[in-house]
This record gives C-alpha cells, sequence and structure tokens, in this order.
C-alpha cells in the first residue's frame, strides 16, 4: 500500500511537471509565429526533447523573442545549447540575462 501511494505520488509530481512544461510551451507558441511554425513541424520526439529541456532553455527561448532573433538559431539548437555557446553566439544574452 505504501509503495502504490508513494508511485501514485511520483507520478502527479511527473503530471505536474508535464502540465507546467507544456503551459510555457503553449505561451511560447501563442505569442511567437517563429517558434510556433517551428513547433508545429517537429516530429513528437523532439518535441518531448523541447519539453525536457524547456526549464533550462526557457530563458533563451524568452531571449530570442525579445531580441526578434528567433531566426538566428534553429529551435532545437537554441534549446539543446549549453549556456556558454549560447552566450558566446549571443553575447547581449548575458546583460538581457542580469536584467530579467
Amino acid at each position: 500500500m505504501v509503495l502504490w501511494c508513494f508511485m501514485l505520488k511520483c507520478c502527479n509530481t511527473v503530471y505536474c511537471l508535464l502540465c507546467c512544461r507544456c503551459r510555457w510551451l503553449r505561451t511560447l507558441m501563442l505569442n511567437h509565429a517563429v517558434f510556433h511554425t517551428a513547433l508545429r513541424r517537429l516530429p513528437p520526439e523532439a518535441v518531448g526533447v523541447v519539453i525536457m529541456h524547456l526549464p533550462v532553455a526557457w530563458r533563451r527561448l524568452q531571449y530570442l523573442a525579445e531580441s526578434a532573433q528567433e531566426n538566428a538559431v534553429s529551435l532545437m539548437d537554441a534549446v539543446q545549447m549549453y549556456d556558454g555557446k549560447f552566450t558566446q553566439a549571443f553575447p547581449e544574452y548575458a546583460k538581457w540575462r542580469c536584467w530579467t
């Protein structure tokens, strides 16, 4: 019984995380046409990768959208790129991040 309750709690936690990340992704899609188009073209496996990396990549995607550089790098590259490499590619990102 205890194991079942623990598994149920884990499933609810995972479900809540997934819901939150999907809401973030939906907000991104609704507010930015470039990301909307890119996400619609991705296969389901790639969307899963985006959802998995979203907590780390959210600021990068937000920066690209706010600085009108959505087309500067592909969605998957922006999501999977290391922060150091992203900062190297977009030097203003570090300054932007200090203000947010």
